[in-house]
């Protein structure tokens, strides 16, 4: 959170009055870190997948990401708020913490704003995700 009363950081309007506070609250949701160790404790991996999101004022609600564990394999779904309409991301860590990435988008002119926060996994590689889309929620299913 930001406050225009903490001199010296945050934000501040072009205004300053002792009298009135102006507060935005921020949220950042950046990379995700994923760490393999084996039975002795020793580390034999470790991956970083590249992530960076921010809003205000919305709870980040659209923010973070939904994880599939396949048994074998890692999924992380999220939101890439760096273009136009947002992007589903998708990264897949491998056992041997090799990393893909790939991008989707709905088709058509319609883009839904998905919540990967609130999604489930339901089956061993199956997402239940809820979207926003004119107003009403709906769902995906997200099949790997």
């Amino acid at each position: 959170t930001r406050s225009n009363f903490a001199p010296g950081i945050g934000y501040y309007s072009s205004f300053y009055s002792p009298y009135n506070s102006t507060m935005i609250k921020e949220y950042h949701y950046n990379d995700i870190m994923a760490i393999s160790y084996n039975k002795d404790g020793m580390r034999e991996w470790n991956a970083i997948v590249p992530k960076e999101q921010y809003s205000q004022e919305d709870g980040g609600v659209f923010s973070s990401y939904l994880l599939l564990n396949s048994g074998g394999s890692l999924a992380f779904l999220f939101n890439d708020f760096n273009s136009r309409h947002s992007r589903i991301q998708l990264a897949t860590l491998a056992p041997d913490g090799k990393l893909s990435q790939n991008s989707f988008t709905a088709e058509g002119n319609d883009y839904p704003d998905w919540l990967p926060r609130a999604g489930k996994q339901v089956a061993a590689r199956v997402l239940i995700v809820p979207c926003l889309h004119k107003r009403q929620i709906c769902f995906a299913k997200v099949v790997f």
